[in-house]
């Protein structure tokens, strides 16, 4: 009987292990850094703008929902050479953000933006006409489904 209390005992360090290693990880991929320009950062649910992102009044605006592991819509059209803000709300339970490609897969400068869980982050930029894509870049995201189109004529 001494020998099953000893196993008892190492298996429960082993699940104590591994649960605090699955907790680290999930915190790694729970929240984003703020890598936007003008955007938005926040977490638990708090969100705080930074004077550079007030939205220009001609602004094509936008808003997109991210959850696991897709963004709703997933499709845009917008018209060239006028500003747009995007809007990123995180309805999912774990970051998310969103960052514009061109078709050569650029990325485009100031066309990114996150939330956190519950929050909201805004990008402001301009795109020129053509094709271009958008998607999380927290790993395993894209892969999972969260990608989308912008069509600019």
């Amino acid at each position: 009987m001494g020998g099953n209390r000893v196993g008892s005992k190492l298996m429960v360090a082993a699940l104590t292990v591994a649960a605090a290693l699955l907790m680290s990880a999930c915190n790694k991929q729970g929240t984003v850094e703020d890598k936007s320009v003008g955007g938005a950062s926040g977490s638990g649910g708090t969100v705080s703008l930074s004077p550079a992102a007030t939205v220009p009044d001609d602004a094509q605006v936008m808003t997109v929902h991210a959850k696991e592991y897709e963004f709703d819509p997933s499709t845009l059209s917008l018209k060239a050479g006028k500003p747009v803000a995007i809007t990123l709300i995180d309805d999912g339970a774990l970051a998310h953000d969103l960052s514009v490609y061109d078709s050569s897969g650029n990325p485009v400068d100031g066309a990114i933006t996150n939330a956190n869980p519950g929050a909201s982050g805004i990008a402001i930029f301009t795109l020129q006409a053509g094709s271009y894509t958008f998607k999380c870049t927290l790993p395993g995201h894209e892969v999972a489904g969260m990608s989308g189109t912008i069509t600019v004529k």
